[in-house]
């Protein structure tokens, strides 16, 4: 039977929970991110090179891993095309290693604005958070709004609908700026998953 290990970090963030999946990737077939944002991320360093990961799960440095940026994840375009180029030019593929689903949200230009919106009418009450629109992102999920990965693989099938989203999501004039950027992402989207269910590259065969 194959087995699942969850890793919850309990405190707010900053328990180290990236340390501790380094440490027990190696006994695992699959390394998922399940949910969160692009946060201060996870660094790590490899023969004097430091990488920090904000989206990207950290089995992408071992190249028997299979990776996948799950449903429950909010993904900032500009920063994950960052992160994915600069692992790639250091040597790590994330076509063959990393699986994105389709149902990921997006975060836009439009959230990051509002969430420092939402944080300033606070005042003293304010939350502290990190004004990369990770909240108002997951306000738009919860109430089945905004943008997902799969809007963009779509896009060609229907670019007014695709269109109209950013629209609807952004003010009018950002929308025709916000589509180029959100196409140069389907080059770096991996293997994508349908209904929650990912597409794998082969069977993971069961440890015993």
């Amino acid at each position: 039977m194959n087995k699942v290990d969850v890793l919850l970090g309990l405190q707010w963030g900053d328990e180290g929970k990236g340390k501790v999946v380094d440490v027990l990737t190696p006994r695992y077939d699959v390394v998922a991110r399940f949910q969160g944002g692009p946060n201060a991320g996870h660094t790590l360093e490899f023969e004097g090179q430091k990488y920090v990961l904000r989206s990207i799960p950290s089995g992408i440095f071992q190249g028997n891993k299979v990776n996948i940026i799950g449903n429950g994840v909010v993904l900032a375009p500009d920063l994950f095309m960052d992160e994915a180029r600069d692992l790639e030019r250091s040597g790590h593929p994330l076509r063959e290693r990393l699986h994105i689903s389709k149902k990921a949200h997006l975060i836009m230009p439009t959230h990051r604005l509002l969430d420092a919106a939402y944080e300033a009418a606070k005042g003293k009450n304010k939350v502290g958070t990190t004004g990369k629109g990770i909240g108002p992102t997951y306000t738009d999920k919860i109430s089945r709004n905004g943008l997902r990965v799969g809007d963009i693989l779509a896009c060609g099938r229907h670019p007014r609908g695709f269109r109209g989203e950013i629209c609807r999501t952004q003010s009018a004039p950002r929308a025709d700026a916000e589509g180029p950027r959100l196409h140069r992402l389907r080059p770096h989207r991996g293997g994508t998953s349908v209904d929650g269910r990912h597409r794998l590259p082969a069977p993971v065969p069961a440890r015993r």
